[in-house]
């Protein structure tokens, strides 16, 4: 019986003194670089929090930060040697680098802390504001380039919208833009009656832009 008594007074210092419970919580990466963004664009990448101790559950909760720096989820719980997956969305805002540290905190230990950084970018172009055919003989047509120059860093697609039931016409209906350069579409009237036509001719940036318009004019013209 004492043999037992010694033998269960044993197990029960054993379980009793194991190692001792550790709380903190560690991301990969620390360090996150957004490529250059439109303004108003999202850019989304991934990262982990990590539960590095025994301790726990740990309730996590992402503070600080850039306004244009977003986490999804922004608190979370994380079980012992756990891990949860976070997006950082980077909208940027203005026309500039931006940088900041997002914290993590926990419920008990460390925090952890992510390097942020991003660059916004605008969408810059010239173009012509008014188009001029001047007189062209009925039924005949006269083409013209369109011109659109980038001022941007960035390539853009455009979309460009002819007037409905018009004299004009656009080809092609789409353009890529490349950052600093030209590219052009043409411009076609075809007048079939003696008269000034004045249209307007639109396009956007980017699906989600904004219009911008163009000025289209000509005459038709009889010999």
């Amino acid at each position: 019986m004492a043999k037992n008594a010694w033998l269960s007074l044993a197990l029960l210092l054993a379980t009793g003194c194991g190692e001792e419970r550790s709380a903190g919580i560690s991301a990969e990466p620390a360090e996150v670089s957004f490529d250059p963004t439109f303004v108003g664009d999202v850019r989304v990448q991934r990262i982990e929090i990590a539960h590095t101790g025994t301790a726990g559950p740990l309730s996590v909760e992402a503070v600080d930060g850039p306004s244009c720096f977003t986490v999804a989820p922004a608190a979370f719980s994380i079980a012992p040697r756990g891990k949860q997956a976070v997006e950082l969305t980077f909208r940027p805002e203005i026309e500039a680098r931006v940088a900041g540290t997002i914290v993590f905190r926990a419920s008990a230990g460390p925090s952890a802390e992510v390097a942020v950084d991003g660059v916004g970018a605008a969408r810059k172009v010239r173009v012509a504001e008014r188009l001029e055919f001047g007189s062209v003989l009925v039924h005949l047509t006269k083409t013209l380039p369109l011109t659109f120059t980038s001022d941007s860093s960035l390539p853009m697609e455009i979309s460009i919208t002819p007037p409905v039931d018009s004299a004009f016409a656009v080809s092609p209906a789409t353009l890529r833009l490349e950052p600093g350069a030209e590219a052009s579409v043409d411009v076609t009237f075809s007048p079939d009656w003696l008269d000034l036509v004045e249209e307007t001719l639109s396009f956007r940036l980017c699906p989600g832009c904004d219009e911008m318009k163009i000025e289209l004019a000509g005459s038709g013209l009889l010999l």
